[in-house]
């Protein structure tokens, strides 16, 4: 990467943004369905993006997984998932379950499918160490924490195998596992099995955020409210600054948390909005708060994206 905020813009980060521009225009001119999209989202989450996590991180040395940066990172996300998941229920009187999806939404990025293209097309090959170390975190802790929190609420009695269960069907989960496994146990990739996770996890990403925007044209972003607003600032703004004075505190050295920045100021996930549809949650509110991050994060990542030292 060379030039300014301008020029990473451009070159970095526009490139990927468009596939969901694509999908939302596409999306709005009824040219593709929501069902179209939604089978295109299986298809990224069951058959690409596993291949994808799980050659990035078996590919890698023993040291694939950074615990001082992932540390960091958690903490900054539990402050603003607790912050904003606070003020949905306190100040905007949402039911608990919504008021936890929506501080899930200004913690949880969509690291795989938009930040990680971003990030190495920015840093290359040196982004994948910090961003998957976000994502198995966020993975562990965060996700399962959710619904184990979910079930509670919907339940009144908490069941952590059965979280544990859900969390564990979901592929991409199982290959973030087997990817640490593989590279903790130091065992060469075979030929074939690299050319597969490669040209299989190619496919993740653009079909994804094709996808994603398809589904995001059916958004109501005009009727906006102030908890709305206020999620999306904690997610682009309140986000990375915590997660960089987490990094400050603890010494994280720059070659790994300037990655893991541009995760902290990423859009919103789509998991918050995948559980809110399964616990049959309210959904008009993520559904804008993923509209608006994703398009506000074109803007933040560019403006974050600063050549490593």
């Amino acid at each position: 990467m060379t030039g300014g905020p301008a020029a990473v813009l451009l070159a970095d980060v526009l490139p990927v943004a468009a596939l969901i521009g694509l999908g939302f225009a596409l999306g709005r001119r009824r040219l593709v369905s929501d069902d179209e999209a939604r089978a295109l989202n299986r298809f990224a989450l069951f058959v690409a993006a596993p291949p994808l996590v799980f050659g990035l991180l078996a590919g890698q040395s023993s040291g694939a997984f950074l615990p001082v940066l992932a540390g960091g990172y958690l903490a900054a996300e539990l402050a603003a998932y607790g912050l904003v998941a606070l003020m949905a229920r306190r100040l905007a009187g949402r039911s608990r379950r919504e008021s936890l999806l929506i501080g899930m939404s200004a913690a949880f990025a969509n690291h795989v499918y938009f930040v990680l293209p971003v990030a190495q097309n920015v840093y290359g090959t040196a982004a994948a160490t910090p961003i998957l170390s976000v994502v198995t975190v966020d993975s562990v802790v965060i996700l399962t924490g959710t619904v184990v929190l979910l079930d509670v609420f919907a339940t009144g009695r908490a069941s952590l195998a059965s979280a544990l269960r859900a969390v564990l069907r979901m592929p991409y989960v199982l290959a973030i596992f087997a990817g640490l496994g593989w590279s903790l146990a130091g065992w060469p990739v075979p030929e074939g099995l690299a050319a597969f996770t490669t040209f299989a996890g190619a496919a993740a990403s653009p079909v994804a955020l094709f996808a994603a925007g398809v589904v995001m044209a059916r958004a109501d972003v005009l009727r906006l409210d102030g908890l709305a607003l206020g999620t999306v600032a904690a997610k682009l703004v309140l986000m990375p600054a915590l997660a960089a004075l987490a990094f400050a505190a603890l010494g994280v050295a720059a070659v790994e948390k300037l990655p893991a920045l541009l995760a902290a100021a990423g859009p919103a996930g789509s998991l918050a909005m995948a559980l809110a549809i399964h616990y049959r949650v309210e959904t008009a509110t993520l559904g804008r708060i993923l509209v608006l991050t994703t398009a506000g994060s074109v803007l933040t990542l560019s403006l974050l994206a600063t050549p490593l030292p």
